[in-house]
Order: structure tokens, then C-alpha cells, then sequence
């Protein structure tokens, strides 16, 4: 909601570009500046904050502010050319914001359970990666699953395909193959297995669906030293 407001308003500064001093839509974009850091200063990190509103245009118009008070037409029509770009370029950033925002809610908000497992589950565990059965292992009955896979443990596979162990050289070679397989058209969700309710009429336990989901790292993400801390600090971020 209140990513959708911000958005809103610099909406209405940028299509109020009427007839009037360049200095008071120069005045008008300011206020929405502090305004805008005030509401979000709690809700996103400084790094968002300076992408997305105290960015370099930002600072350009601040200086003009001080300035470029002439009311000749010369000055008046650079002070609204600046005011005007620097607003498209936010309604475009706030605008994509909103959107990602909403993709991210959808993702993490799927009924079912979701799981991430370390590099050794792939190569110990008895059952291979398309034949796991997750169901006594999160004691769940016909729960969807989503298992999660930080890109760092296709890093760490992708290294034990050459172990001298032939078990575990085996092990990773065909979970990349797995991967490969199921991530052919995209990156995305995509289905491990399917549901299967037929044994209900035999009094079997039904299976829910099982996807299965690469998770990368963020940019200018730094990986800790430690890969089991790695793994972790992912699948808790």
C-alpha cells in the first residue's frame, strides 16, 4: 500500500507539469522527496532508498534549487526539462518496484511447504533427487513442497562432479542432470513431481505436488566465507 501511494503521488507531480513557475514543480518534487523518505526510511534498506528516490538526479536538483531562481524563459525551461525527467525516471522506478513487490508475494505465499536442503542431502540421501519422498522427512501428508536451491549448492555439485569418490562424483553428476533437465525453459518454479491422489481409493497416502526452485544470489550479493553459513543466510533471506 504504501509503495502504491509513493507511486501514486510522483504519478501526479509528473502529469501536473501545467502552467506555472518551474521553481514550484522544483519545490513540489522536493517535498515529495522528503515525504517519500520519511513513509518508506522504516520499510526498505538505504540501498533501495537511494535507488529509488535520492538518486544523483536527486542531488543535481537540489543544487538547482539554490541556484536557478531566474524566471527568464531560458532557466525556466531547463529547471522543468531536469524536473521532468527526474520524475519519468521515478515513476518508471517506483512503477517496477510495485510490480516486483507483487511478484514477490506471490511467490512466497504459495500453500505448501517450503524446504531447502545442504549439498550432502543430495549425495548421502538414499533416494536420488527425483525420487525423494519428502513426506516422512517433514512428517506432512498431502502438503505441497517447494524445495529451494541456493545457487551455491549447484556450485558446490558442480565441484564434486569431479571427487575422486566415484559414489559421490555419480551422485552430483546426476542431480545437475536433474537440474538441468527441469530448468531447461526457465529459471523459475517448475515442477519435480506431480500430485497423486490415485491411492486414495486402496487407503494409500496421497502425494502433493513437488517444485523445485533455483534461488540466486542478489546483486552485489558477497558470499561468507563458511558454505554452510552461505546456505543459511539464503534460505533465510
Amino acid at each position: 500500500k504504501m509503495l502504491g501511494a509513493v507511486h501514486t503521488a510522483v504519478s501526479n507531480l509528473w502529469s501536473g507539469g501545467g502552467p506555472g513557475m518551474a521553481q514550484d514543480r522544483l519545490a513540489g518534487w522536493l517535498e515529495w522527496v522528503t515525504s517519500t523518505v520519511q513513509q518508506l526510511g522504516g520499510q526498505v534498506s538505504a540501498a533501495d532508498l537511494d535507488r529509488l528516490v535520492l538518486t544523483r538526479g536527486y542531488d543535481r536538483l537540489l543544487s538547482a534549487a539554490g541556484t536557478m531562481t531566474g524566471t527568464d524563459m531560458a532557466t525556466q525551461r531547463v529547471v522543468n526539462g531536469l524536473v521532468s525527467l527526474e520524475l519519468t525516471q521515478r515513476v518508471d522506478a517506483f512503477d517496477a518496484a510495485v510490480k516486483a513487490l507483487e511478484e514477490q508475494i506471490q511467490r512466497w505465499s504459495r500453500h505448501g511447504v517450503f524446504v531447502a536442503r545442504d549439498t550432502s542431502f543430495y549425495i548421502e540421501h538414499e533416494s536420488k533427487l527425483e525420487d525423494l519422498d519428502f513426506r516422512p522427512l517433514l512428517q506432512i501428508w498431502e502438503d505441497p513442497v517447494h524445495l529451494l536451491v541456493p545457487i551455491i549448492v549447484v556450485d558446490e555439485l558442480d565441484s564434486l562432479k569431479k571427487s575422486k569418490d566415484t559414489h559421490v562424483r555419480w551422485r552430483a553428476r546426476h542431480t545437475l542432470a536433474v537440474l538441468d533437465r527441469v530448468f531447461a525453459n526457465s529459471t523459475g518454479p517448475a515442477q519435480l513431481a506431480p500430485e497423486d491422489f490415485s491411492v486414495l481409493g486402496s487407503g494409500g497416502i496421497p502425494r502433493g505436488e513437488v517444485t523445485i526452485e533455483l534461488v540466486f544470489d542478489s546483486p552485489g550479493h558477497v558470499r561468507l566465507p563458511i558454505n554452510d553459513d552461505e546456505i543459511i543466510d539464503r534460505v533465510m533471506a
